[in-house]
């Protein structure tokens, strides 16, 4: 049998292989790295900053307060947390189909992380692109970043002597704009997962009870029953607690009528056989069943692809959140860095500020590899 997973990322790679090497004389290649770089779409950035500059700026000004708490409580947790042995960061890695790394690293589906690494990109250098013509910064290109065929970053190339030249706060909001960008998305994607978890319980009700098979020999197999279960006697059951409290409240030996999908069916109760002392009938691996408010029952369908939503919606929100925070370290070349060193351009000048942001970048940078090592190292002392 086919595996559409496998079957897709195939062809994703195959299609990817095939135009990088249409565009081979445009891109550039180091070990496996390879780098497409474009210049199109600088006019649409300028044309939404010129409409949407003083709104721009003030969402700058904010990331810039943002960027600086998330940077310190990230730090701040960083060392709390790697000093208690608790790990607060770890491998994110894709995967296809069943096959899973070891323990230590996290497995993520191959769609799902390619999703969310396309949105925390473009989030981010889209950000750093719109802040950068803010300040009147030009940009050289864009581009992204793969291994062979597959994509793992992204990048604005903005002039670095340009930014140079701007003072202190411009400078700021570029740097804290991409990962405020991804705390952004992280933020809309947590709402959107809270909405359509409560449009899609706001639009179902209960139904009954279904089940997957009846034990040989029991009370529901002699009289074959099926269909979902929508009442017994005069009692509706429209939940597996329903069907459970009637159960416990009847007789062993009592004779009920139970009513499904498919018909009447009476039979008389037996013993369980793990527990004598409860009735049963015969019907085991229960499911419940929903109905749409406007009618109609729910398939199962319905609720897989909810699901795997909602399941979209959680990997996007974790790497978009860790990304966003772990590129507001102070450590060079991360955002947070270049946030910090202006920092300390204040408080202990220009020539000392780079001793110190390497100070900075060698501490942030030991503790991030030990806290990714405490996993590590459980997995194997355990």
């Amino acid at each position: 049998m086919f595996d559409l997973e496998i079957i897709s990322t195939l062809l994703f790679f195959a299609i990817v292989g095939i135009l990088v090497y249409r565009d081979r004389k445009h891109i550039q290649y180091d070990h496996g790295i390879i780098i497409k770089k474009w210049t199109r779409g600088k006019e649409a950035i300028d044309n939404f900053v010129n409409k949407h500059s003083k709104l721009i700026m003030w969402i700058g000004n904010f990331a810039v307060v943002a960027g600086v708490i998330a940077s310190v409580a990230g730090f701040a947790l960083l060392l709390k947390m790697t000093l208690s042995f608790e790990q607060m960061f770890g491998i994110i890695l894709p995967s296809i189909s069943a096959v899973k790394y070891p323990e230590p690293v996290v497995s993520v589906p191959f769609w799902y992380w390619l999703i969310g690494v396309f949105v925390i990109m473009t989030s981010h250098e889209f950000m750093h692109a719109v802040f950068s013509r803010l300040e009147r910064v030009s940009i050289k290109s864009f581009g992204i970043i793969l291994f062979f065929v597959l994509p793992i970053g992204a990048f604005v190339d903005p002039s670095q002597k340009q930014i140079e030249k701007l003072k202190t706060l411009s400078k700021l909001r570029i740097y804290a704009a991409g990962s405020f960008g991804n705390l952004l998305i992280a933020g809309l994607v947590f709402l959107i997962s809270i909405i359509t978890v409560n449009m899609f319980v706001a639009t179902i009700t209960e139904a009954g009870v279904s089940f997957k098979q009846t034990i040989a020999g029991t009370p529901a197999e002699n009289v074959s029953m099926s269909g979902v279960i929508y009442q017994i006697n005069s009692t509706a059951v429209k939940s597996i607690k329903d069907f459970e409290a009637f159960m416990s409240n009847t007789a062993i030996a009592n004779t009920i009528i139970v009513k499904t999908s498919s018909g009447s069916y009476t039979v008389k109760t037996i013993p369980r056989p793990d527990d004598a002392t409860r009735p049963f009938i015969g019907i085991q691996n229960m499911t419940q069943v929903y109905n749409y408010r406007f009618g109609g029952y729910v398939p199962d369908y319905m609720f897989d692809g909810v699901a795997m939503w909602l399941r979209l919606l959680f990997w996007i929100f974790v790497i978009s959140f860790g990304v966003g925070v772990a590129n507001l370290l102070p450590m060079k070349p991360f955002d947070g860095g270049y946030i910090f060193e202006e920092f300390f351009k204040r408080l202990f000048g220009k020539k000392h500020s780079k001793t110190a942001i390497k100070i900075m970048t060698i501490i942030t940078i030991g503790l991030l590899l030990t806290n990714i090592g405490i996993r590590i190292a459980k997995y194997f002392i355990k």
